[in-house]
């Protein structure tokens, strides 16, 4: 596993062959004495910082300062984690790499036109991080896979890193990432040529606007005729609520054809998202709980930071 540091003041990363871990702003220093341990240190002055050793051997002692920082474990939901930088990093458990683009503005829209989509949150890490892991083989599905409010992409761009169709299927499917807002799907769009040289599978960026079928039958092409995947994040947020009918209609319109649907999310507004879970059940839709268990750590906290994740299927009679 690697090690990011961080300094916070300005916020410039390197890869350690050591646990991960990074700087924040902290009153304390901490000694790295093993590949698995994080020792308090005494508290180090800017004087007796010393530089990161980018060949730094795994099994050396080694302590480091940088101003007023300190080096501490690393989570995705750390109040250091600024994750409305200009851009929002991940490694994934495949070995991929992202460097996500986000064009965040404190407007009441979060940069957007539609809603919160230039931005990268906790939901759409958790599960681009379960996409990655062994339980991604686990789902049965044939076809494209399509993400839903994509935001800056990162769902896409994880399965289009990770998703190698092995053997080759006669039809090549495509993972396509989808929104309703214009300046998402051009920031998503954007995101996916700054990793085209990682990318396992063709990957594209579409418009799409809940219920609109016109839309939706030109993402099924684009996915290769077929889509057997739609992965969502924080779609049941209160800022959509006037958008859950079509929302579920486009969900029940993939789900019909044979897709498998994935949606994690953080809640919010209970209130809210039970009618979003009223309409999908109404629709004939069969709502499945994940096992909390396959999310990291960070992500199963009591503390508002927990993250659900819900399967989505049809069952024909």
């Amino acid at each position: 596993m690697a090690i990011f540091a961080y300094h916070h003041h300005c916020d410039s990363r390197y890869s350690l062959p050591h646990p991960l871990v990074r700087f924040s702003q902290t009153s304390s220093t901490y000694r790295l004495s093993s590949p698995s341990r994080l020792q308090r240190a005494a508290p180090l002055t800017p004087s007796t910082a010393v530089p990161i050793p980018l060949d730094c051997p795994s099994s050396s002692t080694t302590t480091v300062a940088m101003s007023s920082s300190a080096i501490v474990l690393y989570s995705h939901t750390h109040k250091h984690n600024t994750h409305l930088d200009s851009h929002y990093d991940l490694s994934l458990p495949s070995g991929a790499f992202l460097h996500v683009a986000q064009e965040y503005l404190a407007d009441s829209r979060g940069g957007t036109v539609l809603g919160f989509g230039a931005a990268v949150y906790p939901a759409a890490v958790a599960l681009a991080l379960l996409l990655n892991s062994p339980w991604f083989s686990t789902l049965e599905f044939q076809g494209g896979i399509v993400e839903l409010g994509c935001g800056p992409g990162l769902l896409g761009l994880a399965t289009g890193v990770s998703w190698k169709q092995t053997p080759p299927p006669s039809t090549q499917y495509s993972v396509v990432v989808t929104d309703g807002d214009d300046k998402s799907v051009a920031l998503a769009n954007n995101n996916i040529e700054a990793h085209r040289g990682s990318l396992q599978s063709c990957t594209v960026a579409a418009k799409l606007l809940w219920g609109n079928d016109e839309q939706e039958a030109s993402v099924v092409a684009a996915a290769g005729g077929r889509v057997g995947l739609v992965v969502m994040s924080d779609v049941a947020a209160l800022v959509y609520k006037e958008f859950f009918p079509d929302l579920v209609k486009t969900i029940v319109n993939f789900c019909k054809r044979g897709a498998i649907g994935v949606m994690a999310y953080k809640r919010r507004d209970v209130r809210c998202e039970e009618v979003f879970f009223r309409l999908l059940k109404r629709s004939g839709v069969v709502i499945e709980r994940g096992d909390e268990m396959l999310l990291e750590e960070d992500f199963r906290r009591s503390d508002g930071e927990r993250i659900e994740v819900y399967l989505f299927r049809i069952i024909e009679n």
